[in-house]
């Protein structure tokens, strides 16, 4: 049972939830009227795969960073890592990993993609780093990643 507790707040620091802003990588398929074509809808549903898994290693660093912070907020107090059902350890393994077989995936659509992709993980961790304690630029960072996205 302990196992099971153990997996599900790794899953839950994921934030599977968020993984739905990663549908609007479909839009361009979808208005083009291509997402029937077999080669656009796999490619559509890797750079989605990608994008989720990018989107969670940031999230992970995200509640690495203000661990401290979160436990004592009154909703964030019971993400995973502030709550103590994750260690540490394993969550920054686990966002290298998402992080790296994301990136790798990223190949598989294609070098540009890649580019995208670079750019955008590195956009989250200046995010996560500096540009959330800015008002005015938290709002930009977080409109920017749906752009992005699209």
């Amino acid at each position: 049972m302990r196992l099971v507790r153990k997996y599900w707040s790794l899953f839950e620091a994921l934030r599977p939830v968020q993984w739905t802003k990663n549908l609007s990588l479909f839009a361009a398929a979808i208005l083009n009227g291509q997402l029937s074509n077999p080669e656009i809808f796999l490619k559509s549903v890797f750079a989605f795969i990608v994008f989720c898994l990018l989107s969670s290693s940031s999230y992970l660093i995200n509640d690495l960073l203000d661990i401290n912070n979160d436990r004592k907020h009154p909703v964030k107090k019971n993400r995973p890592l502030a709550r103590g059902d994750l260690d540490i350890s394993t969550a920054v393994f686990t966002s290298i990993f998402l992080l790296l077989f994301g990136l790798g995936l990223s190949f598989a659509v294609n070098s540009g993609f890649f580019l995208i992709c670079v750019f955008f993980i590195f956009l989250q961790y200046i995010y996560s780093l500096f540009l959330k304690k800015k008002a005015v630029l938290d709002i930009i960072g977080i409109a920017f990643f749906f752009i992005l996205r699209a």
